[in-house]
């Protein structure tokens, strides 16, 4: 990979992520805000031109490696810093809009509690006037190591140049486990039915490696398509997607002594002149644009060429956005991955070119491991795994092999990352980058609930709402051009067709570890696994943004947690030092033994996400949870009653299971009454305890407009 590249990747998307983040919150209307407004003004003005370094240094070369890393290092260290400092003047706001309302609801008039607001301004002003001199010496430091201020570029590398694709198969190679997959296409190509229409079209679409090409290849090789179109073209699209220069690709195919035309209308015309009356097959190979005009305009120029009834465009694309928008006629293909035999059979005949020769068993059996692990059904990885392998002959270089990531592997990282690595270049903003490689920090093979992966890049601020999509919104975005871009798979469906449950391929995973590399080395943040005290230093561990633990932690220690995950761990109660966990934002104590939370807990603020599943011997809970104002998803147990009072949490959007009425706790419907932004499913259960049609009337359930289902029980 060519290094600036690599730098790129590695450190500034994280970077360019919260520094687009901060800007946007410097510039909000919160009231404690206009305390700093001088130096707010200041840090935006930073923001905006230390971002404009990071645009210089993807074109850096690689003998600055060092210093750049260390650059982005403070860079992202001083940014995270200025996000804390900002969530901790916006976490003061919502403390006092808390207990104003509750001093309203007692009707008693005293002073708020004994914070006092001019020594808090003082200790803040003084925080962001340190982090303006620091990001004022970062941009001294910038000039010194040679940046200069330009804009990031936006748009995504090109894609093409030393991956141009041919129609012509390499000497000796044999297509492995895709017979079934060309018979079906072939029987629908050269269907009689087909010649009814003037143009079809049919895209290929699969994930990176999976061999598209390679199909799409063998269907312009086979005799069977030879003999059923007069004419057939290959070209290799890209990201390009320029009508005329397609047309132009087309025209130098089918009679070279035409290249070099540009016009549209010459264009035109010479290829009529090619194609008119003559039914052709035509391969657009490896499509990144998801412009549908430039598609359009594409097909009403082919449409223009007089051809014969019955002519085919194949498009293979790893995209599933390109598959919608280029289909026509014919329904998209997806292609499967290969099973373990045909991988191992793939990395046996590089691994062994002599196919008579013998194969020790004991290194067959590690092979057969290494296709069922290491290739996971990707034709491309056992193609190179198999040419590495070609020279090693001893148990241990296999075993090597074997037990090796992928991008430790001498040859794997350049020649299957990097294949890889273009879908997640493709991904158009940084947010988005950050969403992928959070997703790193699962287990391979793990299946990431939907609703609850939102949540965490939500609690991580990866999601920035705008004056008319909320996170979540943003985040289903976000998930889907995921999952279109072929980078989640294995998806599993509710009852209405809602996608709820994802995997990754491990490739990809692959993949995601290594753009999140950099965050890695450090373990700075986002890092789900048990914690470990013994490797963790006190900055490591005051830094740290996401924490996945099995056991009893002392938390006050974690200053920046936004996500707390204790899914499990073997704890019976909550610290109470969790009430200084003030930038907290989700929170999970499912399937543990936690019998009471702290009323601590009620200091959470900033919380959007309570996970309480599977808790079954928690029944306490204090009544301050009614001040999680910012909650916005809930989720209890069937038989546990609703565990707090919920008619002030104006922004909640999900309670799961349901919505239990309850004389007893005096929990009537009417609590639902402000909380117009629930979303999906809501079940209330125990009508029989509405106590009149004022109270049900109160509820407003004809307000909650984003409800899907309603279910009265």
């Amino acid at each position: 990979m060519e290094a600036g590249k690599v730098l790129e990747v590695l450190y500034t998307f994280p970077v360019e992520g919260i520094l687009n983040k901060l800007a946007s919150l410097a510039a909000q209307e919160i009231s404690l805000f206009r305390g700093f407004k001088k130096e707010l003004t200041k840090l935006r003005q930073s923001l905006l031109e230390i971002q404009d370094f990071l645009g210089d240094v993807a074109h850096q070369p690689q003998e600055r490696g060092r210093a750049l890393k260390d650059w982005v290092r403070k860079l992202k260290d001083i940014a995270d810093d200025a996000d804390n400092v900002l969530d901790e003047i916006n976490y003061e706001d919502l403390r006092r809009q808390v207990e104003l309302s509750n001093q309203k609801r007692k009707k008693v008039r005293n002073f708020l509690s004994s914070s006092n607001p001019h020594l808090f301004r003082q200790k803040m002003a003084h925080k962001i006037k340190s982090i303006n001199a620091s990001f004022l010496d970062l941009k001294y430091e910038a000039s010194f190591i040679g940046l200069v201020s330009k804009k990031i570029d936006r748009t995504p590398p090109e894609i093409g140049g030393a991956r141009e694709t041919d129609s012509i198969f390499e000497e000796d190679e044999i297509v492995v486990g895709r017979n079934e997959d060309l018979s079906k296409i072939i029987t629908i190509l050269t269907d009689s039915n087909l010649d009814q229409e003037n143009l079809s079209v049919m895209p290929i679409v699969g994930m990176a490696g999976l061999g598209k090409t390679t199909v799409a290849r063998s269907l312009f090789n086979k005799d069977s398509i030879g003999g059923h179109f007069e004419k057939k073209i290959w070209v290799c699209v890209s990201n390009t997607l320029e009508v005329n220069s397609i047309l132009s690709w087309i025209l130098e195919y089918l009679n070279p002594t035409k290249a070099g035309i540009q016009r549209l209308d010459a264009l035109l015309k010479n290829l009529v002149q090619e194609l008119e009356k003559k039914r052709y097959f035509l391969v657009l190979d490896d499509v990144w644009n998801e412009d549908p005009q430039k598609w359009s305009n594409l097909m009403t120029c082919l449409s223009k060429l007089r051809s014969a009834q019955g002519s085919v465009v194949i498009v293979t694309t790893r995209s599933a956005s390109v598959a919608s928008i280029t289909k026509k006629v014919l329904p998209m293909y997806v292609l499967r991955s290969l099973s373990v035999d045909d991988c191992w059979d793939i990395l046996k005949k590089r691994a062994f070119p002599d196919s008579n020769a013998p194969i020790a068993k004991d290194l067959e059996t590690i092979g057969r491991e290494i296709a069922r692990k290491k290739c996971a059904g990707i034709p491309l990885t056992a193609k190179v795994l198999g040419s590495m392998m070609r020279s090693k002959y001893s148990i241990d270089e296999w075993l090597e092999i074997q037990k090796s990531k992928m991008w430790e592997l001498p040859e794997g990282d350049e020649r299957i990352v990097s294949i890889l690595k273009l879908s997640f270049d493709n991904l158009k903003s940084p947010s988005l980058k950050q969403c992928f490689a959070y997703c790193s920090n699962f287990k391979k093979d793990f299946e990431m609930e939907r609703a609850d992966l939102i949540q965490l890049w939500m609690a991580q601020g990866f999601l920035c709402s705008s004056y008319n999509k909320d996170m979540e919104d943003i985040g289903d975005e976000c998930f889907t051009i995921l999952l279109q871009n072929s980078l989640f798979q294995d998806v599993i469906r509710d009852d209405f067709g809602t996608i709820i449950y994802c995997k990754m391929h491990d490739l990809v995973h692959d993949l995601a570890e290594v753009v999140s590399r950099s965050e890695m080395e450090d373990k700075l943040e986002n890092q789900h696994v048990a914690w470990d005290p013994s490797k963790s230093s006190e900055r490591n561990v005051e830094k740290r943004r996401s924490l996945f633990v099995n056991g009893d932690q002392a938390l006050i220690s974690f200053k920046a947690l936004r996500v707390l995950n204790l899914y499990r761990a073997d704890i019976e109660e909550l610290p109470s030092s969790i009430g200084v966990l003030i930038h907290l934002r989700y929170l999970n104590v499912s399937r543990t033994k936690i019998k009471q939370l702290p009323k601590y807990i009620g200091k959470l603020y900033n919380l959007q996400t309570l996970r309480m599943e599977d808790t079954w011997n928690l029944k306490t809970f204090p009544k301050e949870m009614e001040n999680l104002i910012n909650l916005r998803h809930v989720y209890f147990d069937y038989d546990m009653p609703v565990p707090f009072g919920m008619g002030r949490l104006e922004h909640l959007q999900t309670i799961s299971p349901w919505f239990p009425l309850d004389k007893e706790s005096n929990r009537g419907i009417d609590e639902l009454g402000g909380l117009n932004q629930l979303k999906g499913e809501l079940i209330i259960r125990g009508l029989e305890d509405a106590r009149d049609g004022v109270q049900a009337g109160a509820s407003n359930l004809v307000g909650k407009a984003n409800l899907r289902r309603l279910t009265l029980e």
